[in-house]
C-alpha cells in the first residue's frame, strides 16, 4: 500500500494544493501579453494544470506518501516553466520551441511515475481505474520520448520555417489528444468500477 512509503510532513498534500491555484493565477494573467501561439500555449498548459489538480486530489492524505509529494512538486515547478516559456513562444521566434518541448517531455516523464506509484496503492477493487493507471504509465513514458525528441529537432537549424511550424502542431495535437484522453478514461473507469462495486 501507499501507506507503507514514508511520509514526513503532515498535511502535504493540503499544503501544495494552493501551488496549483497560484500556478493557474500565473497562467491566466499572462494571456493579455501574449500572442495567438503563446495564447494557445498557456491554455494547454492551464488544461494540465487543472488536469494534474484533478488527479492530485485523487489521492487520499492519508496515502499521500513522500513519493508522490516530491513528484508533485517536480510536476509543479514543470508546469510553472511551461506557462513561463510557453507564453513566450511566437510567430517571429523559435528560440524557446525546444524548450518547451523538452519541458512536455519532463511532464510525461513525472506522470508515468506518479502514476506508477499511484498504482502501488490503489484500491484494490477499482479494477478499471488500474487498468487506465497503467495504460496511462506506459502511454506517458512513450509521449516523454516523443517530446525530447521534438526538442532535439526543434534545436536543429532547418532551413525551412515550416518544419517548425508542422513541430509545433504535433505538440500541440498530441497534448490535446492526452488530455482529452486521460479525462475521458479516466470518466468511464470510475463509472465501470462504481457499476461492480455493489457486487464485492
Amino acid at each position: 500500500m501507499l501507506t507503507s512509503f514514508p511520509k514526513s510532513i503532515e498535511n502535504s498534500q493540503s499544503i501544495i494544493t494552493w501551488v496549483f491555484v497560484l500556478i493557474l493565477a500565473y497562467g491566466v494573467v499572462s494571456l493579455p501579453s501574449s500572442d495567438w501561439i503563446g495564447r494557445a500555449a498557456l491554455i494547454i498548459g492551464l488544461l494540465m494544470v487543472i488536469t494534474g489538480w484533478q488527479s492530485f486530489g485523487a489521492i487520499a492524505e492519508a496515502s499521500y506518501n513522500d513519493i508522490l509529494l516530491i513528484t508533485d512538486l517536480g510536476l509543479l515547478a514543470t508546469y510553472w516553466l511551461l506557462l513561463y516559456y510557453g507564453q513566450r513562444l511566437s510567430s517571429s521566434s523559435t528560440i524557446y520551441d525546444a524548450t518547451v518541448y523538452n519541458l512536455s517531455g519532463t511532464v510525461f516523464l513525472l506522470y508515468a511515475i506518479w502514476d506508477v506509484v499511484a498504482l502501488v496503492g490503489r484500491d484494490t477493487a477499482a479494477k478499471a481505474t488500474a487498468a487506465h493507471l497503467r495504460r496511462f504509465a506506459k502511454t506517458s513514458f512513450f509521449f516523454a520520448l516523443v517530446f525530447f525528441l521534438l526538442g532535439i529537432a526543434a534545436g536543429q537549424d532547418f532551413p525551412f520555417p515550416d518544419i517548425i511550424d508542422s513541430l509545433r502542431w504535433i505538440g500541440l495535437g498530441v497534448w490535446i489528444a492526452i488530455l482529452l484522453w486521460w479525462q475521458i478514461g479516466r470518466f468511464l473507469a470510475a463509472l465501470s468500477d462504481n457499476s461492480v462495486s455493489p457486487q464485492q
